[in-house]
């Protein structure tokens, strides 16, 4: 039996429907195999990138400490840089300083190399004759007061002196009645000693040693002793090697105001007593303890006693060992408000009364091994031990 025409197409249709149903599914197969491996890239993907970034932020860390390193460097480079720079500045400031004061110094000199050479010249004699050349210069006040030229020293066979440009005769007393007088001794001693040299010279304002020789010398005690005009001194040529006594070297010489021992050798010295005693303007002294040799002093009773205007002094490194006389040491020094004794050893020095009286001191550093030592030595309720 025929089937009718309308049923083969239905047939047909029902066909193609059935056709495009297992197409549509085989798409979707593909899309959900699409979809699959999307999937699997993303993930991959994702993967990879969170490698990709875990490895630039570890490579960013290590570029930031590598930066952070190089700015450290460069900063303490600047801090370096800029502690070169001040010290260069401030090497620079001291020598221009120092120039300064040569070209002053060679001025000053060469005015009195010129006077020298005028009496030398005078006397028919070169420089190099003799052993100590002097220059002393006097206040304008010395009217009528007669000038003692200590022949202990200066002997008359050994000596010439000029004064004003003018000859005179060695004479142990030289009166003189003129204003702004100036001597020059010339002599040809090799020197033993210096005591008493200008002993009370209370006319004396400056001296000037442009030569003097004092390698053989071992006394120096009283040298400037009272010499209550003397504004300034420069004892820098001075070679103290030898001297086994400095008592009273610079004993009431009111008018100095800082005087410079840093060339001072102190290995042989003995005595030292009174040495800076009623100096009462001196404000500073400048000690280098690498020469300053303490070692052998048995006396330094009131060593810096009545130094009124003292601030400060460097005696940290002082050898007491050996010490006996400490008594008024440091008596009415008003304005030294602290010191360093943490070196010195008192413990066996006899006389140590009234070391600090009246002085202005109320820090004293000291040491576990020397406390005990000093305490009875200070009123507690104004100046205080601390340990250094």
């Amino acid at each position: 039996m025929d089937i009718p025409i309308g049923l083969n197409v239905i047939n047909d249709i029902v066909l193609q429907i059935q056709q495009k149903e297992r197409n549509k599914d085989d798409i979707i197969d593909e899309l959900n195999n699409e979809i699959y491996n999307l999937k699997n890239n993303n993930n991959q993907l994702q993967n990879e990138f969170k490698i990709t970034k875990e490895k630039l932020e570890s490579k960013i860390k290590k570029l930031e400490l590598q930066l952070n390193k190089k700015k450290s460097t460069i900063n303490q480079k600047e801090i370096e840089l800029k502690n070169i720079t001040t010290n260069l500045e401030t090497q620079i400031n001291k020598k221009e300083k120092k120039l300064n004061d040569t070209i002053k110094k060679l001025q000053i000199y060469d005015k009195i190399n010129a006077d020298i050479s005028n009496v030398l010249n005078f006397l028919n004699y070169n420089y190099d004759n003799y052993e100590n050349i002097l220059e002393i210069e006097m206040n304008s006040n010395i009217n009528n007061n007669n000038i003692i030229i200590n022949d202990n020293i200066f002997d008359k066979n050994n000596t010439i002196i000029f004064i004003n440009n003018k000859k005179i005769d060695f004479n142990n007393k030289i009166a003189l009645k003129n204003n702004n007088n100036k001597i020059f001794i010339f002599n040809n001693n090799k020197l033993k000693t210096l005591e008493k040299m200008f002993y009370k010279c209370d006319y004396i304002t400056n001296i000037k040693f442009i030569k003097f020789n004092t390698d053989d010398v071992q006394n120096m005690s009283t040298v400037f002793q009272e010499c209550s005009e003397l504004s300034s001194i420069d004892v820098s040529s001075f070679n103290t090697n030898k001297v086994q006594e400095m008592q009273s070297m610079f004993y009431g010489c009111k008018k100095l105001t800082s005087i410079d021992i840093s060339n001072f050798n102190a290995n042989n010295v003995k005595n030292m007593g009174s040495m800076f005693d009623a100096c009462c303007n001196l404000k500073s002294i400048l000690i280098d303890d690498s020469k300053f040799n303490t070692n052998n002093v048995h006396y330094m009773g009131n060593l810096f006693c009545n130094c009124c205007e003292l601030t400060s002094i460097n005696v940290s490194k002082f050898n007491t060992n050996n010490v006996l006389d400490m008594q008024g040491m440091f008596a009415r020094c008003y304005k030294l408000s602290s010191i360093d004794l943490s070196g010195f050893n008192i413990k066996n020095v006899p006389n140590k009364n009234l070391m600090f009286i009246e002085s202005g001191i109320t820090v004293i550093y000291v040491s576990k091994n020397n406390i005990e030592d000093f305490e009875p030595l200070v009123d507690k309720n104004k100046t205080k031990l601390k340990l250094k």
